[in-house]
């Protein structure tokens, strides 16, 4: 059982979250750069559970010292934990390139397992590594149907529907079946309590619409 992991924190949430539901640890340090922090609020509001969050941060995230120097960090709040090998485990799927290695070298050299979500193209495989005596020892990659279900797509993104309506119109339920053919999962007409969209022209706002629920309450056109 993974009590704590160190997760390289950056790039898309949704490899980390999918790692987080499949290994549910107590405990999460991440290694994380200033620009990525606000990423696990995100990556919070997305789990059906609340782990204890803990980060380092690396000034650097580009420099491999500086990065590994707080990926050093990191493994020292689970070191204070008196945790077994195996209820630790690393997870360098996101962040620079330089914070994903300084993440393996921990691994390396304490002997933890670790994990890297490939989720490009049309697969998603779970790399699942061990050490022994400091020698890799891999695990056969693990596929995944999906990387996460909609339900948590849109809590990532600050998004709840309160309610789904049925179809409205046969034409409505044809799109649906066809698409139910399609894909894994499909959902439509979802309510949510309120949003607001903004149109882009390159980086200029053209249009803006805000709604509450499921009823308009201001669409605005920008023409200067």
């Amino acid at each position: 059982m993974v009590k704590a992991m160190v997760m390289s924190l950056g790039g898309s949430p949704e490899p980390l979250i999918k790692s987080i539901l499949l290994y549910r640890p107590k405990t999460i340090v991440f290694l994380a750069s200033d620009d990525s922090v606000p990423l696990s609020g995100v990556i919070k509001s997305a789990l059906d559970y609340s782990p204890l969050m803990r980060f380092e941060i690396t000034r650097d995230p580009d420099n491999l010292l500086t990065s590994y120097r707080a990926a050093m960090r990191c493994f020292g709040h689970v070191r204070e934990m008196n945790l077994a090998p195996g209820e630790v485990m690393v997870d360098y799927t996101g962040g620079t390139k330089p914070m994903a290695l300084a993440a393996y070298e921990v691994a390396r050299a304490n002997n933890l397992p670790w994990v890297y979500l490939q989720s490009e193209g049309e697969k998603n495989l779970l790399y699942n590594f061990r050490f022994d005596a400091h020698r890799i020892v891999p695990q056969q990659p693990m596929p995944l149907e999906s990387l996460i279900d909609i339900e948590t797509y849109l809590a990532a993104h600050g998004l709840r529907p309160h309610n789904e309506k049925a179809p409205a119109n046969s034409q409505e339920s044809g799109l649906r079946r066809w698409f139910e053919s399609h894909v894994e999962e499909c959902r439509s007409n979802l309510i949510f309590d309120a949003f607001e969209i903004d149109f882009l022209q390159g980086q200029r706002i053209v249009g803006h619409v805000l709604a509450d629920k499921d009823k308009t309450i201001s669409p605005t056109i920008h023409d200067d």
